[in-house]
């Protein structure tokens, strides 16, 4: 980790793109993998600072910025889409000669950890999803603000406000912390190539009646601008994946909590969710315990 800068740690060349990444814990046990946000100016640092130490007091902990976020490099001409994040995760895995790991997504991250489970169910073990992306949702007016996000401390001062459900995490320095990260050389090209405007407005259940045909387009390589929010196909897609090699145990945890984050790692339980709680709707974790 740079003494200037928490935010930067150590670097692997993953898959051919220079990567940035926090490594803690022990090296025992199913090594875990956290997968960081979509917000701008979000690194896995910026994100997973306070979770780490907790959940590295007993296995390895990795935190990658993904491609196109933070301080990796962000190739020219490169397309962000999920197979090319889905490709990153599991170079960086290979590349730190990771074969199964446990996987706790947040938001984005966990649309992506969906992807990764579909794509490679023999490299993930369990799956914790916070608030992930992969259901149908109509976009609310914060994440659109949150999309559309134009560079200031105000600005990402007023979006930390929105992402918090609890108001004493946010603080004049994460601001300041998650800004410098959206300022960066290429960051903001990057983010308006993810997130172009018309983001994807009212289209939960399909094309309305009469709705104008362009909204909703977006970026056609991003799957949750175009129509139902679908980015890594349903739920229940990853459920049929898994029964075909592994016996998928679900359960639902309404607590952002690294004890509660560690304990559902932990236990399995074969009860399938009754309830899946759309991203920016509510706070809560969907706990995916996926034993081999």
């Amino acid at each position: 980790m740079s003494a200037e800068n928490p935010e930067i740690g150590l670097r692997i060349d993953a898959g051919g793109i220079d990567t940035n990444y926090h490594d803690a814990g022990h090296d025992t046990g199913t090594p875990l993998l956290l997968l960081h946000g979509s917000g701008p100016g979000v690194t896995a640092w910026a994100n997973w600072r306070l979770n780490i130490p907790a959940l590295a007091e007993g296995r390895r902990v990795v935190a990658p910025d993904m491609v196109g976020f933070g301080y990796t490099e962000r190739p020219a001409g490169i397309r962000y889409n999920l197979e090319t994040w889905v490709g990153h995760a599991i170079a960086f895995l290979d590349a730190l000669g990771i074969e199964r790991a446990d996987v706790v997504g947040n938001s984005y991250g966990g649309a992506l950890a969906l992807a990764m489970a579909i794509r490679h169910p023999k490299r993930i073990r369990r799956l914790v999803l916070m608030g992930a992306a992969g259901v149908e949702f109509e976009l609310t007016p914060g994440l659109d603000e949150v999309w559309g996000y134009t560079p200031s401390v105000e600005g990402m001062r007023r979006l930390m406000d929105l992402f918090a459900y609890d108001r004493a995490l946010v603080s004049d320095e994460l601001a300041e912390l998650r800004y410098r990260a959206s300022i960066r050389p290429g960051y903001q090209e990057a983010f308006a190539q993810m997130f172009p405007a018309p983001r994807q407005r009212c289209r939960c259940a399909g094309q309305r009646r009469g709705a104008d045909p362009r909204v909703g387009q977006g970026n056609p390589d991003y799957p949750w601008t175009r129509g139902p929010h679908r980015a890594a196909a349903d739920l229940e897609e990853v459920v049929r994946s898994y029964r075909a090699c592994a016996a998928a145990h679900v359960r639902s945890l309404w607590a952002l909590d690294a004890d509660r984050t560690r304990r559902a790692l932990q236990r399995d339980s074969g009860e399938f969710p009754r309830r899946i709680t759309p991203h920016g709707q509510a706070v809560g974790i969907l706990a995916a315990a996926i034993a081999a």
